[in-house]
């Protein structure tokens, strides 16, 4: 009778959670690292199956039994006895047969586990091939058994570990916009900090300089963005062109769009200036004013007359159809030659929140303006900081309604 010779069992050595556990552990310890501006821009979905990636294998098959070996062993006195070694081929992670399942489909199997080959070895006096081969068969019954189990098991905690990278993110990145939503409600101006850290765009007097580094070490790559703080600067610049509209009603009775637009463009240029990889507010162009970091835009801005809702609904959607925009700071500057502003101002409110990717209003400290969140149609997770500014323009017989866009 065929004996099989003493070897290890496979699918017992390390418990399939275990394994988990320390994926879990490492993920977790990858989210943690990674600061608020990574947090706040990052990609969920992209950053969680970057973060996973390195765990993913390629499950083991098993391929067509070959004969290793059959040598007799002599010792002293006694029969003769052939070792036999059938070699089950397979490709794929080998540590999956040192993997033990949540649940057992039967028995573990006995074999000697290699690089590339499992090998079944058994030792007797008389040796049997039918017999051999039938054990050799059902072993290899066993082992696909237990990798078809181990395969279902192996997917059903990787779902859950990308859940729970996934919900880690988003409770960051929950507490992060807690906390600026409790900033923006107390109302006080925000302090200057030494030593800003992250991605986000320090501010420096009256330039906008890049703070991405030069060789980052983050296991996602950061998405570069606007310091709130500069953004609020750039809004407050905006807004102020009211002022000068106001005080001068002739002047831009007359204006053309063009001209209008200049002036904005004219009153960035002399508050801001780009980094030398960035190009600063200079009006040339069918992108006026451009500020990128590598290949994003910080900021984008689009100019648009008010011609009933559907204007301002087709412009937001412009905005969120603009391929390399990520996840950045944006404005929507809106002009109005009607007579009645006040009705201008409730319908642009109405037609905000009423647009399919509207999320929730955002405080802002201005009765012609609102600011919201806005996500992108493409991505759920990604969320536009949109402000909406209306401006009352004296009118004109020469008025235009060319759309003109601008970025920086």
């Amino acid at each position: 009778m065929n004996q099989l010779r003493a070897t290890r069992h496979l699918f017992t050595e390390v418990h399939i959670q275990e394994r988990f556990a320390k994926m879990r552990n490492y993920a977790k310890s990858a989210v943690d690292e990674m600061d608020d501006g990574e947090i706040l821009s990052c990609n969920v979905g992209v950053t969680v199956e970057e973060l996973i990636a390195q765990f993913r294998i390629e499950f083991p098959k098993i391929a067509s039994p070959e004969t290793e070996s059959s040598t007799p062993l002599r010792t002293g006195g006694e029969p003769t006895r052939y070792i036999t070694t059938i070699a089950i081929p397979f490709s794929g992670e080998r540590e999956i047969f040192r993997t033990k399942p949540a649940t057992s489909p039967a028995a573990p199997p006995a074999a000697a586990l290699h690089e590339t080959a499992i090998h079944y070895t058994t030792m007797d006096t008389s040796p049997n091939a039918e017999v051999i081969k039938a054990e050799v068969d059902r072993t290899i019954r066993t082992i696909s058994q237990y990798l078809q189990v181990l395969s279902k098991e192996w997917d059903q905690q990787f779902e859950q570990l990308a859940n729970e990278v996934s919900r880690q993110i988003a409770q960051r990145r929950g507490d992060l916009e807690r906390a600026g939503r409790i900033v923006q409600a107390l109302g006080y101006p925000l302090r200057c900090r030494d030593d800003p850290s992250g991605m986000a765009v320090p501010i420096v007097r009256k330039k906008i300089l890049s703070a991405v580094p030069q060789n980052p070490v983050r296991p996602v790559p950061m998405e570069p963005h606007i310091e709130e703080a500069i953004y609020t600067e750039i809004l407050n610049v905006l807004a102020s062109m009211s002022l000068l509209v106001e005080r001068n009603p002739t002047t831009f009775a007359h204006i053309d769009e063009p001209a209008l637009r200049d002036h904005f463009l004219l009153q960035l240029n002399g508050q801001f200036e780009g980094k030398a990889t960035g190009e600063t507010f200079n009006g040339s162009g069918k992108t006026d004013i451009l500020l990128r970091e590598g290949d994003k835009n910080l900021f984008i801005a689009e100019c648009k007359f008010w011609d009933g809702a559907k204007s301002l609904t087709d412009a937001i959607d412009q905005l969120l159809g603009y391929a390399t925009w990520r996840d950045s700071k944006a404005a929507i500057l809106v002009f109005s030659r009607r007579k009645d502003f006040t009705r201008t101002i409730e319908d642009a409110g109405r037609t905000l929140q009423a647009h399919p990717q509207f999320r929730q209003l955002l405080p802002i400290k201005r009765e012609t303006s609102f600011r919201a969140w806005i996500a992108r149609s493409d991505d759920e997770q990604r969320r536009i900081d949109l402000a909406v500014m209306l401006f009352n323009i004296p009118s004109s017989a020469n008025s235009l309604t060319r759309v003109t866009n601008f970025a920086f």
